[in-house]
């Protein structure tokens, strides 16, 4: 199976854990913000938490931080060769709230958008180009805040006709699911494939209803809540997994840690490490399902198949 990683073209096997959503990168940026990027730009301890990851079985991780939200992806590339954890990278955008008052990327249109997706798919990330080697996104990222409007429209369908040009999958950052079947029929009826798309954040809605929609029409699910008590994940995150793979679904969905800033870092290492909380979450899907087939292709062989490149 080949995976379009920061380093290259990866054959991948073996696949055993995932981060499908975390946030490996984000240093600081020039400009005005009205909100501001959450930062997490320590070498050091991210790198301490790779190899941790990677000696608990874990392979991958998508990092979702896409242009001018403080990506760098020479520095994820770097990361990536020093803990011997394959990288993936975003292009697409995020909410507004997370880029510069004079953000390039809300300024465009959907042609010039379509152009910028295109350009980091094909040639390579906008911070990468002077490198001496080029890192190429493998994803777009879209962020649906419930209603499609403005610059969100513009850049939603520039994010939509890249992806469908170049056959790569579609991240959607959802706001814990809201109006998210609304979005998944727009989608549908812009030509997209299901399978190409992961609704992520979603078991922020707990509507068991919704889920099995949505894998049933063949969307994938990333959960995350795990790390925050707030969403209760052991009444809500859990029981939903459970009750996905007792319906058949136990093929659509993906975790993720969604861990974003420098001070969630440091709390994970802390309390856990890394690579903890995915064995940890292991042995408490196991002891509910047992060790099968659902439980490895949840932590890693459905993100797996969702990011394949295609021949």
């Amino acid at each position: 199976m080949k995976i379009l990683t920061v380093t290259g073209i990866k054959d991948v096997k073996n696949i055993k854990i995932i981060d499908a959503h975390v946030h490996l990168w984000a240093e600081k940026i020039s400009g005005k913000f009205d909100y501001g990027i959450p930062l997490v730009n320590k070498r050091e301890l991210i790198e301490s938490c790779l190899k941790d990851f990677k000696n608990n079985n874990g392979c991958l991780a998508i990092d979702c931080t896409p242009y001018e939200c403080g990506r760098n992806g020479k520095v994820l590339h770097d990361i990536s060769q020093e803990t011997g954890i394959d990288i993936l990278s975003v292009s697409g955008f995020h909410r507004r709230e997370y880029y510069p008052t004079d953000s390039k990327i809300w300024r465009l249109n959907k042609e010039e958008a379509t152009v910028f997706f295109n350009s980091e798919i094909q040639q390579g990330l906008k911070e990468t180009l002077n490198e001496s080697f080029r890192i190429r996104a493998s994803i777009i990222k879209i962020p649906f805040i419930g209603i499609l409007e403005k610059n969100y429209h513009a850049l939603t369908n520039a994010a939509i006709e890249t992806a469908l040009r170049n056959k790569i999958p579609i991240l959607v950052h959802t706001e814990q699911g809201k109006n998210v079947e609304w979005f998944s029929d727009y989608l549908l009826k812009s030509g997209v494939q299901p399978q190409k798309v992961v609704f992520c954040h979603i078991d922020k809605r707990n509507d068991i209803k919704l889920h099995k929609q949505l894998a049933k029409q063949g969307f994938y699910l990333e959960y995350d809540t795990f790390l925050r008590e707030k969403y209760n994940p052991d009444a809500n995150t859990f029981k939903l997994i459970f009750s996905m793979v007792k319906e058949g679904y136990g093929n659509k969905i993906m975790i993720g840690s969604d861990i974003f800033e420098n001070m969630m870092w440091k709390r994970v290492q802390a309390e856990k490490g890394y690579g903890s909380f995915f064995n940890e979450l292991k042995n408490k899907l196991n002891l509910k399902l047992g060790s099968n087939e659902a439980v490895k292709n949840i932590l890693g062989r459905n993100a797996a198949e969702f990011l394949k490149i295609e021949d």
